[in-house]
């Protein structure tokens, strides 16, 4: 019977000299070795290790895999396997729904080079907010770390918005954000977050190398509003999504859509 130095058993099923020791350790093969201490592998040793990779190709854990083999039976197997195919199949649900937060985000980067610097009237939908501010991280009780996460996971849907009252001339607040209908397809729960309703707005799409939460910036754009006819709810929140960020040399620039509430 033909026996495979370490290196040679290495190359011929795409594993590393290390990953096999490991194995070794864990008792998953147990190799044969030379009075110098030499490991040789044999055609046995390379059906076990095929099998081996059979599991992991399937995602299961080498402890997993390393205590069926030195344990297990075709009955934990089975039940093992019932179990990972339905976690796959929750990681390919969850992998659908990330493609298409992905494919979404796209659309909407497709959409804002479009209408970038012009303003187009719309209904912008209910949005909901993370009540904690980004300026708060530090001080979250555990419950609100916890819906914070979900709201990151959720990412692309989810967005960084910030909240700007003209009337108040102060500082924007930086939230999480999200639409209903986002939330859903995430299974994020809305409870005791900050909704701010539907209403008719002018969208701006917008890209600027100064701040863009300064209040004056935000005070010209709303100028730029009013001189086009509109007649601003300067009682109401303008709101601000943060879409992305580019370099044109040595200078950055943030791209923002701004949603501007209209009487």
């Amino acid at each position: 019977m033909r026996r495979y130095k370490i290196g040679e058993m290495a190359k011929l099923l795409g594993l590393t000299t290390q990953a096999l020791r490991f194995y070794e350790q864990e008792g998953i093969i147990v190799p044969q070795k030379s009075e110098n201490g030499t490991r040789y592998f044999t055609e046995p040793d390379i059906v076990r290790l095929m099998a081996f990779k059979r599991f992991r190709l399937m995602n299961f854990t080498v402890q997993d895999v390393a205590e069926h083999f030195k344990k297990g039976n075709t009955d934990s197997l089975i039940e093992k396997m019932s179990m990972r195919r339905e976690q796959l199949i929750e990681q390919s649900q969850a992998l659908l729904r990330r493609a298409q937060a992905v494919e979404n985000f796209e659309k909407m980067l497709r959409i804002a080079k479009v209408r970038e610097n012009t303003l187009t009237c719309m209904e912008r939908p209910d949005i909901y907010m993370h009540p904690c501010t980004l300026a708060e991280l530090d001080r979250m009780e555990d419950a609100q770390r916890e819906t914070f996460e979900k709201f990151m996971e959720a990412m692309p849907d989810a967005h960084i918005c910030f909240v700007y009252t003209p009337r108040e001339k102060t500082m924007p607040k930086f939230h999480f954000a999200i639409t209903e209908r986002d939330a859903g397809a995430w299974g994020l729960s809305l409870e005791n977050t900050l909704c701010f309703a539907g209403r008719k707005c002018v969208q701006l799409i917008v890209r600027t190398d100064a701040k863009l939460w300064r209040p004056e910036y935000l005070d010209e754009q709303i100028a730029r509003v009013k001189a086009a006819g509109y007649t601003v709810d300067c009682e109401d929140a303008v709101l601000a999504q943060q879409l992305a960020s580019e370099m044109e040399g040595k200078k950055g620039y943030l791209i923002a859509a701004l949603y501007i509430p209209i009487k």
